[in-house]
């Protein structure tokens, strides 16, 4: 079993595909969060870098972790709802 942390764009291709998956708008995470929807959006493109605080504090929200194991996302109990971490990172 080989463990990595996933890159900020992969983070982001992630984040965005859990989020869609669970019918959440940016709109509502980012309220929830107390962030703007522009960080979110800027987070899930990868066009500006965000903060750790804020890239873990998303990942929480959503259950997942900057880590995956054998090429696969998790989520904090190990088990997702996201197919196949090479068609997401494909995919987008």
């Amino acid at each position: 079993m080989k463990a990595s942390i996933l890159s900020c764009e992969q983070i982001g291709k992630v984040i965005k595909f859990k989020r869609n998956s669970m019918g959440l708008s940016r709109e509502n995470v980012a309220l929830e969060l107390g962030i703007s929807t522009g960080t979110l959006s800027n987070l899930e493109s990868s066009k500006k870098n965000c903060s750790f605080k804020i890239i873990l504090e998303v990942c929480n929200f959503l259950n997942l972790s900057i880590f995956c194991i054998d090429n696969q996302p998790r989520t904090i109990e190990n088990v997702t709802t996201i197919h196949s971490f090479e068609e997401v990172i494909q995919n987008g």
